[in-house]
């Protein structure tokens, strides 16, 4: 919306579109970048000196996605990086919160629950692959 307003013209908007079309990882990186958020509502409301080694944990596991995502020639080998990272970062999450949450009187978390929650997300990240796929069918039938 900024480069909108600055540049007052749908140029960047149709060379986003464009270029989400030519790397769906790109779309998918973008969405990598909301996992700080999911970090920190995941540990809301945990006690402070519980959080911070898994939040130095989660930020060193989301920046070395990321590095490996924008170190990476081929499409696979960026989707990997995002999808590892994600992974182990969604892990992560619910390892620390579970152990905490099923701790001495906080007996209420569902294991399960937060196990397809996790899934949710990997599923979420995953879901611009689509834009991959339809891609190739396009330029199949183009060419064929």
């Amino acid at each position: 919306m900024t480069a909108l307003a600055l540049t007052r013209s749908l140029r960047p908007l149709f060379r986003l579109v464009t270029d989400v079309w030519e790397d769906w990882t790109r779309l998918s990186f973008g969405l990598y970048g909301v996992m700080p958020l999911a970090v920190v509502l995941a540990f809301d409301e945990v006690d402070n000196s519980y959080q911070l080694s898994y939040m130095l944990l989660l930020t060193l596991i989301l920046v070395e996605g990321a590095l490996a995502y924008m170190r990476s020639a081929r499409t696979w080998q960026r989707a990997l990086s995002l999808l590892v990272g994600t992974m182990l970062a969604v892990a992560v999450m619910a390892v620390g919160t579970v152990v905490y949450w099923k701790g001495p009187g906080n007996g209420w978390v569902d294991v399960r629950r937060t196990s397809i929650h996790g899934g949710y997300v990997v599923a979420l990240m995953l879901a611009p692959a689509l834009l991959g796929l339809i891609r190739r069918l396009v330029k199949s039938i183009r060419a064929g």
